[in-house]
C-alpha cells in the first residue's frame, strides 16, 4: 500500500513539478482537489455535515444585525463599533478572513498584560539568548481573560457564521513569537514556523488578539482571501500555487486588533528577522475538532476561578472543553469515555 501511495505521489507532483513536491502538494485546480478529497474526504465531509460550505452571506448579515441588536439592550457597543463587527463578518464571508482594528480598547489590555505581568515576563526571559522562539501557553483563567476570550459580541459574530451554537474548540492561549535578527527562512516544513501555506481544521474559527502594535514589517500572518470557498486538503501549498489563485494580505495592526480566520482559509506564518509578535489565540468549532485535555483544564482552574459564576451563554459555548456532569457515571467503550447508556445502574 505505501508503495502505491508513493507511486501516485510521484505521479502527482511529476505533471507539474514547478508547482508541486513532497512538501508541497496542496492544490487549488479543480481535477487536483477532487483527486485529493477521492483519497482524503474528512475535511469535505465534515463541512457537510455541519453545513458550513454553502453560506447565504445576505441572511447572516441580518441575522447577525438583528442578534447584535438583541445584545446590545444597554448600548454597550457603539453605531460605530457595530459597523466594525458587521465589516468583520461580511469580509469573513467574502475572503474567509478579517481584521477589526482596534477592536479592544487600550484600557482593557493594559489591564489583561497588567493581570499577566508575571507571565510575559517568564517568557521573554527564557528568550534572551537570542534564540527563535514560538511559544504558547494555555492561560489561568481570570475575569480579564474572561472578558477578552467571551466577548458577547464575537460570540454573537461566531453564532452567526455557524448558524447554530458555537464551542471553544481548545483553551485559551498566550503567543509569543520571537525571530532572531540572523533568521533565514528555510524551505523544509521541518521549520520552527508554519511558513508553508496551510489550513487548520475545517469548521473551525481562530481568533488573535493582538497585546502590542504590529506593524506589516513584523512577523505576522499572510492569508490568501477566499481560498476558503475551495475544498482544501490538509497539505501545505507552494507559493506558486497561491500566486496563480490569491493575492495575499498581511494581518497587522494596533493592539487590540482582532484577526479572525476561517480554519479552511489558506495562511501562513511570516517570520521577519529581528522582530516578535505577542498575541491571545482561540479556536471555535460548530462541533468537531474539540479538544478536551486535561491539562489544560488544570492550568485553566489552577487559579481557583470558579466557572459556575459565568453566565449561561458563556457555559454553553465551554460545554466541550469543560464538560459537565451527565447525571450519571461514564463507562469505556474502547479508547472513549461515554455516559453511561443506563441511569441508575
Amino acid at each position: 500500500m505505501e508503495k502505491i501511495k508513493n507511486y501516485l505521489k510521484s505521479l502527482y507532483i511529476k505533471t507539474d513539478p514547478k508547482m508541486y513536491d513532497l512538501d508541497h502538494m496542496g492544490a487549488l485546480s479543480f481535477w487536483r482537489s477532487f483527486f485529493l478529497n477521492i483519497l482524503r474526504p474528512g475535511r469535505i465531509i465534515t463541512r457537510i455535515r455541519y453545513n458550513q460550505i454553502f453560506k447565504n452571506k445576505k441572511k447572516i448579515l441580518k441575522n447577525f444585525n438583528a442578534n447584535l441588536d438583541l445584545i446590545n439592550t444597554k448600548n454597550a457597543i457603539s453605531e460605530f463599533q457595530k459597523r466594525k463587527l458587521l465589516k468583520g463578518m461580511n469580509d469573513l464571508l467574502v475572503n474567509g478572513a478579517t481584521v477589526i482594528d482596534s477592536y479592544f480598547s487600550d484600557e482593557i489590555i493594559e489591564t489583561f498584560l497588567q493581570d499577566k505581568q508575571k507571565t510575559l515576563n517568564q517568557i521573554k526571559q527564557t528568550s534572551n539568548n537570542g534564540e527563535s522562539k514560538y511559544y504558547k501557553e494555555v492561560l489561568e483563567l481570570t475575569d480579564n481573560v474572561i472578558k477578552l476570550w467571551l466577548d458577547p459580541y464575537l460570540t454573537c459574530l461566531l453564532n452567526s457564521y455557524y448558524g447554530r451554537q458555537s464551542y471553544a474548540a481548545r483553551y485559551p492561549n498566550f503567543y509569543f513569537t520571537e525571530v532572531s535578527k540572523n533568521y533565514k527562512i528555510k524551505k523544509t516544513v521541518s521549520d520552527l514556523w508554519p511558513h508553508s501555506w496551510h489550513v487548520d481544521y475545517p469548521t473551525n474559527i481562530i481568533v488573535f488578539v493582538l497585546l502590542q502594535d504590529l506593524s506589516e514589517s513584523d512577523v505576522c500572518m499572510e492569508v490568501a482571501p477566499g481560498t476558503h470557498k475551495y475544498f482544501n486538503s490538509a497539505l501545505n501549498y507552494s507559493d506558486e500555487i497561491i500566486a496563480n489563485y490569491s493575492k495575499p494580505v498581511k494581518f497587522f495592526g494596533k493592539k487590540g486588533t482582532i484577526h479572525i480566520f476561517l480554519g479552511n482559509t489558506i495562511h501562513r506564518l511570516r517570520p521577519v528577522a529581528g522582530s516578535q509578535r505577542v498575541a491571545l489565540r482561540y479556536e471555535f468549532t460548530p462541533g468537531p475538532n474539540i479538544f478536551l485535555d486535561y491539562d489544560g483544564i488544570s492550568k485553566c482552574l489552577s487559579s481557583g476561578y470558579k466557572l459556575n459564576k459565568l453566565n449561561h451563554s458563556e457555559q454553553k459555548i465551554l460545554e466541550g472543553i469543560f464538560p459537565k456532569y451527565p447525571q450519571r457515571g461514564f463507562e469505556l467503550n474502547g479508547k472513549s469515555l461515554v455516559p453511561n447508556k443506563y441511569k441508575g445502574i
